[in-house]
C-alpha cells in the first residue's frame, strides 16, 4: 500500500496509544485518505470482529469524499469485493467479520444508536459538540477526527467545550495526540496542484490555514473575548443583568455584567442557559441568583420584544424591565467593541457564542456591519445589560458603586 508522510505521522501518533487523534491540516495534505488507509488496516488485522464508524455532517458529503476514497483504496489493493458492500446502508464487511460503516450525523437514529469500537469524524469542525459527545460516549476505542483549522471548535485546545477539556477532567486517563499535516506531506500531489496551493501565499489567513495547516481566525468575527477565572469586585463598576427569553429550541439566558466606563472594561458571567423554562420557573431562578425588587439591587434588562413575559416575571417582585432597542443592533455592537470584554471561564456557552458570532458577508466577500442572527442568545443578553444603562441611565434602577 502506497502511503504518504501524513500517514506516517498518524501511525506514529497511534503508537502512543492515545484515546483521541486530532488530525489537523491544510488543503490536500491527504489526512482523510491516510486515516481511511489506517482504519482499513486495523479492521483487517483485528482478531475479533469490530465496528468502525466513519461519520460526517451529512451522508452526501461522505459519498463524494470518504466513501469514494475508501473504495479506491480497496480496489487499488485488489481487496474490493462488491458482494461485501451494502450500498443501501453504506457499510463494508471484511472477511474476518469486521465492519466499516459510513453515516451522516443528520440521522439522529445513527447518532443515538448502537456503539462501536472505533470512530472517525471526517471534518469534525462541522459536527456539533453535543453530537460528537454522543458518538464518543458510544465508542470503546480510538476516536479520530480531522479538519482544516480555520477556527477554534470543540476539537481544538483552548476551547471551553470538547476533547481537551474532557481529557483534563479525566485526570490523565485519556490523552490526545495532535497531528499536523500540510500539502508538503502528500508526495503524491502533482506539480500543478502544488503550484496552485503556493500561489495563495499572499492571502495571509488562507495560507495560514490551508497552506500551513495552522489555526486561523474566523473572518468577520465581532468580539474577541478574554477569559478570566472570576468576576472582579463590583466597586467602581456599573452592575446590571441582561436576559433573553427562549423556550423550545432557544435557551433562556441570564448574564451578569460589570461595566467600567473609565477603564473601558466589561466583565460578563453567564448565570442561566436553559431551554423549556416557564415564566414562573424563570422568576424562581432569578431569585436564586439574588435578584431583588426594584430599588433594592441591580436591574435585569430583558428582551423588550417579550412584554408579557417581562410583566409576569416582574410581578413576582423582581427588578426586571425592558431593554432599550431604540438604536440599531450595529450601533449597540459598535459601542461594545470600544471596550475590552472579559468573560468568566465557567461561561462556556457564552464563550462559544462569542467565537461564532459573525458579521453578515456580502456575495463579493466583504462584510456588512450587521451580525448574523445566530449564536446570539447569551450575546444578546449581554448587549441588553451593557447598552441599556448607557443609552438611558434613567430607564430603570441600577447601582453604580464607586470607591
Amino acid at each position: 500500500m502506497k502511503t504518504s508522510r501524513t500517514f506516517a505521522k498518524i501511525v506514529k501518533a497511534l503508537a502512543r496509544r492515545p484515546r483521541f487523534i486530532d488530525s489537523r491540516g491544510g488543503t490536500r495534505s491527504g489526512k482523510t485518505y491516510a486515516a481511511l488507509q489506517l482504519l482499513i488496516i486495523l479492521a483487517m488485522r483485528d482478531r475479533f470482529p469490530t465496528v468502525t464508524s466513519i461519520v460526517s455532517r451529512a451522508l452526501p458529503h461522505l459519498k463524494i469524499g470518504a466513501i469514494r476514497d475508501f473504495k479506491r483504496i480497496l480496489i487499488g489493493e485488489g481487496l474490493w469485493d462488491e458482494s461485501r458492500w451494502n450500498a443501501s446502508e453504506c457499510f463494508y464487511t471484511f472477511p474476518n467479520g469486521s465492519v466499516i460503516e459510513f453515516f451522516g450525523v443528520e440521522s439522529a437514529g445513527k447518532v443515538f444508536g448502537p456503539g462501536r469500537d472505533r470512530l472517525f469524524m471526517n471534518e469534525g469542525n462541522f459536527i456539533a459538540w453535543d453530537t460528537a459527545r454522543q458518538l464518543i460516549a458510544r465508542t470503546t476505542g480510538l476516536v479520530m477526527y480531522d479538519y482544516n483549522p480555520s477556527a477554534p471548535f470543540w476539537g481544538t485546545e483552548g476551547e471551553p467545550e470538547g476533547i481537551y477539556r474532557l481529557c483534563d477532567d479525566s485526570a490523565g486517563t485519556m490523552t490526545v495526540e495532535a497531528v499536523n499535516s500540510t500539502y508538503v506531506d502528500n508526495q503524491f500531489l502533482s506539480t500543478a496542484q502544488v503550484a496552485f496551493i503556493e500561489s495563495n501565499k499572499n492571502i495571509p489567513n488562507w495560507w495560514r490555514v490551508y497552506g500551513l495547516g495552522l489555526m486561523g481566525q474566523l473572518e468577520g468575527q465581532i468580539f474577541n473575548f478574554k477569559i478570566v477565572d472570576a468576576m472582579p469586585e463590583p466597586d467602581g463598576f456599573v452592575e446590571s443583568y441582561g436576559m433573553d427569553f427562549g423556550f423550545t429550541n432557544d435557551p433562556t439566558t441570564l448574564v451578569r455584567a460589570l461595566v467600567h466606563s473609565g477603564r473601558r472594561e466589561i466583565y460578563a458571567d453567564a448565570l442561566l442557559w436553559q431551554t423549556g423554562m416557564t415564566n414562573p420557573e424563570i422568576a424562581a431562578a432569578l431569585k436564586s441568583f439574588g435578584i431583588q425588587p426594584a430599588g433594592y439591587g441591580p436591574t435585569v434588562y430583558a428582551d423588550c420584544a417579550e412584554p408579557k413575559s417581562i410583566k409576569e416575571v416582574a410581578a413576582a417582585g423582581l427588578n426586571v424591565t425592558a431593554c432599550d432597542k431604540t438604536a440599531k443592533v450595529s450601533e449597540q455592537i459598535q459601542h461594545m467593541q470600544a471596550y475590552t470584554i472579559y468573560v468568566t471561564r465557567r461561561s462556556t456557552e457564552l464563550i462559544v457564542e462569542g467565537r461564532k458570532y459573525l458579521f453578515k458577508q456580502r456575495q463579493d466577500g466583504t462584510f456588512t456591519n450587521e451580525p448574523i442572527d445566530y449564536f446570539n442568545h447569551g450575546i444578546d443578553a449581554l448587549r441588553y445589560a451593557v447598552y441599556t444603562p448607557y443609552a438611558n441611565p434613567y430607564a430603570g434602577q441600577y447601582f453604580v458603586r464607586v470607591h
